[in-house]
């Protein structure tokens, strides 16, 4: 069984929909969760959703003047 835990709060979760992405992180703080898979260390402390922020610009290759 996967478990989640968060290294914030503390907060455990457990299932199989923690290998979907949207299910790893917490939802009292937000941050990623610890996960492991019978005992052995699976993801550290990562979610995507916390993941740093790029903005784009499209027409930075352009001239538009």
């Amino acid at each position: 069984m996967i478990e989640g835990l968060c290294p914030k709060c503390g907060k455990r979760y457990w299932g199989w929909s923690l290998k979907n992405p949207r299910y790893q992180s917490c939802r009292e703080c937000g941050s990623g969760l610890s996960m492991s898979e019978n005992g052995k260390q699976i993801i550290n402390d990562y979610s995507p959703f916390t993941a740093d922020e790029h903005k784009l610009n499209p027409f930075s290759k352009f001239d538009l003047t």
